[in-house]
């Protein structure tokens, strides 16, 4: 592991603790849990938030986590396939 894998995965862990992401299961994504280092690389997180609005308040309400990009994306539960 490089030293900015490392780093990655350390500035993940605490994102990950972040109170406002209690319960919105954070998962690291992109090119750093492949394994490659590249000097455009970035930190992919994706969660699963079932209160959007509260999301945005805490965001609103906390300086670390406004420094933090934020796209989202809704998608509605699909039921599972049939066997």
């Amino acid at each position: 592991m490089t030293a900015r894998q490392a780093a990655a995965r350390a500035a993940f862990a605490r994102l990950a603790r972040h109170p406002a992401l209690r319960g919105a299961r954070p998962v690291l994504a992109g090119t750093f849990p492949l394994g490659l280092d590249v000097a455009t690389s970035d930190l992919d997180v994706i969660c699963e938030v079932n209160d959007l609005a509260l999301l945005e308040l805490e965001r609103a309400t906390d300086a670390e986590l406004r420094r933090i990009p934020l796209s989202l994306r809704s998608e509605p539960p699909q039921a599972p396939d049939p066997l």
